[in-house]
């Protein structure tokens, strides 16, 4: 979620990338950019559908998902 602070709005969702031996910064740059546009489409339908609620302590609570995180593994 959005707020006024630089990365400070409650998560409603993570994705985890495998961090390889052999990568650099450009490799892992685009497996995050891909755990990003797989976990997007996704937050998004859930805030479309009205699953995603945030309560006054900026808890968020997410309903009728399986998990809120995905595993990257490439």
């Amino acid at each position: 979620m959005v707020t006024d602070e630089l990365d400070h709005g409650p998560i409603i969702a993570q994705a985890a990338v495998a961090v390889r031996s052999d990568d650099s910064v450009a490799s892992l740059r685009n497996a995050v950019l891909q755990a990003e546009h797989e976990l997007y489409p996704l937050v998004v339908q859930w805030l479309a559908n009205g699953q995603v609620k945030v309560n006054d302590s900026a808890g968020v609570t997410v309903s009728s998902v399986a998990q809120r995180h995905l595993w990257i593994n490439r």
